[in-house]
């Protein structure tokens, strides 16, 4: 407990408030806050109450505490120890990314945030600048520290220097475990879940923060059962831990468990009712049911929390794209208006949050609504910039261009989506359909068969209907046969209609004639006569001939006479 409060005052003397507030959420969930909030740790000599920093170290401080990086760098422009040098280069990161945020921000053709993760080769210069401020550094003698090893990190990962920001990650984490934002970096570095266990088993020194890097791993990997586990039992040694409850509250919503997602979101939420982590999954859940009362409250009160939160603005885009969904066919106008308003948010929450790629995700979707085929192109595609894992960015740019006719583009996405996802059936549907267009039809029945596999959580899907209708295609006539009837018989245990039904019971009802088995033929066609004109006209005539079938084999055959 004392480690954790020595911890908690050097982050927040490096100027490091995320992470700072992130350890003191896990110190307050292992016994280090009494009953009345203050702390019960003591301080040892040579601890947190004996360091001190130089005048300029603590006059840059403020600087940097007001948002003037640029000037903070300035005052620490020769830094001499290695606390200096990490504040002038943290600094620096800063200013350059503030300065290049604010540029970026003007010019993209989705409006702000947009284009903030666009290649720069000034930017790059700078970032490189501040490498070698690091590397030359060392040499001079100020021998870097955890966090000088973790901003190094941040900007070889910019430049693409990925073995390098690795290797200097994993080096700030063995030195200084409890900087979660290094964590999370080095996690997001990582290409699977085999490169996670190699670095836990041979790279990183035990640690309670290694159990969190692993589980936190596994999550972004899309591992969400494995992370399920893994941040469960990190609740039971930091019970009512905000950051754990909402990652498995997630962790439920992407294994599509919804009725225990919106359960874990809902004790969350009552018990820290100003958290806002993942509460825009929460919002999805609201969204996918079509829950308008309960989404627009959501979207008030986090509001009323912070309208600076790229979660808040996911939530009320949220809210406006469906409050255009509802009202699409009745106005058009008006929901063309809620799907703009909607896009607006989202580029708010890649502005607060330029790396969240769901934002440019999200905004993606609604221009395709817009039938701006070009920027949902361009929003899709700096989602899987950001995060090249992001399957609904890919499975987004596979339906960008099957809207395009361009099949073959589609499914390439199609397929890169599946890889990611594939125990969604979604996925799978997807890329079915796209063989489908393309005339391969056994190809188009391998993925709605695995789609078919995978239970869906809710609704009636068309993957049986599907199936038989290429079954049919391909001339199996027996086979399509068999999906058609598994396909109604979904549907009536659903009480579903629709064209699909009508189709299911036409064919049916003509296969069944044509083997002979007249009941079930007129079982089928007499329920088709609520059908479209069309089909109640076919059912009228299919009906006509079977009563004559019947009459005509009521008739005894006379006799041949000798």
């Amino acid at each position: 407990m004392e480690e954790i409060a020595v911890a908690v005052r050097q982050l927040s003397d490096r100027g490091l408030p995320k992470s700072c507030s992130w350890l003191t959420g896990l110190m307050c969930c292992c016994g280090g806050v009494g009953e009345e909030g203050k702390s019960t740790s003591t301080t040892t000599p040579g601890g947190v109450a004996n360091y001190g920093f130089s005048a300029r170290y603590t006059r840059a401080k403020s600087l940097f505490d007001v948002g003037e990086f640029a000037r903070a760098s300035w005052v620490l422009s020769d830094p001499t120890n290695a606390d200096e040098l990490f504040l002038h280069v943290y600094s620096d990161f800063l200013a350059i990314e503030k300065r290049y945020s604010e540029d970026s921000s003007d010019k993209g053709p989705g409006g702000p945030g947009l284009d903030s993760m666009r290649p720069s080769s000034h930017r790059n210069a700078s970032l490189l600048v501040i490498r070698e401020k690091i590397t030359t550094g060392a040499g001079r003698g100020l021998k870097p520290n955890a966090f000088c090893d973790w901003i190094l990190g941040i900007v070889t990962r910019e430049l693409q220097f990925i073995p390098e920001a690795k290797e200097s990650l994993v080096r700030s984490v063995n030195n200084f475990p409890w900087n979660i934002s290094a964590w999370i970096d080095l996690a997001e570095l990582c290409a699977d879940e085999s490169e996670v266990s190699q670095l836990v088993a041979t790279n990183i020194a035990p640690h309670v923060m290694r159990n969190v890097f692993y589980a936190y791993s596994l999550f972004i990997l899309q591992q969400h059962a494995s992370a399920l586990e893994a941040f469960s039992s990190l609740l039971q040694q930091f019970p009512g831990n905000s950051f754990f409850r909402a990652k498995i509250a997630s962790a439920y919503f992407q294994l599509r468990e919804y009725d225990k997602a919106m359960s874990a979101f809902q004790q969350l939420y009552h018990d820290d009712p100003f958290c806002l982590d993942h509460v825009d999954d929460y919002s999805h859940i609201f969204y996918l049911n079509h829950d308008m009362a309960h989404l627009a409250l959501l979207a008030r009160s986090t509001s009323e929390t912070d309208k600076q939160r790229s979660e808040t603005c996911i939530v009320v885009g949220n809210y406006f794209s469906l409050s255009g969904r509802q009202i699409v066919a009745s106005n058009s106008q008006l929901a063309e208006d809620y799907s703009r308003r909607a896009v607006t948010y989202f580029q708010r929450a890649a502005m607060f949050d330029p790396r969240k790629s769901d934002a440019y995700t999200l905004m993606g979707l609604e221009y395709l609504l817009l039938r701006d085929v070009q920027t949902a192109v361009s929003s899709f595609w700096k989602a899987v910039e950001i995060n090249k894992r992001d399957f609904k960015a890919w499975n987004g740019l596979g339906t960008t261009y099957q809207v395009l006719k361009q099949p073959l583009y589609a499914m390439w996405y199609f397929r890169k989506a599946v890889s990611l996802r594939p125990n969604d059936e979604r996925m799978w549907a997807a890329l079915g359909d796209i063989y489908s267009t393309l005339g391969n039809t056994d190809s188009a029945i391998e993925c709605f068969t695995r789609a078919n596999t995978l239970e869906a959580p809710t609704g009636v899907s068309s993957t049986l209907h599907r199936l038989a209708g290429l079954h049919n295609k391909k001339g199996d006539a027996a086979q399509a046969f068999e999906y058609y009837r598994a396909d109604l018989a979904r549907r009536d245990a659903e009480k579903v209609g629709g064209p699909e039904v009508a189709e299911d019971l036409m064919f049916l009802g003509t296969w069944a004639k044509a083997h002979g088995n007249l009941d079930d033929a007129e079982s089928y066609f007499t329920r088709l006569l609520g059908y479209s004109d069309k089909d109640t006209e076919t059912a009228k005539i299919e009906l006509c001939q079977i009563h004559i079938n019947r009459q005509q084999q009521a008739i005894p055959t006379p006799n041949n006479a000798p």
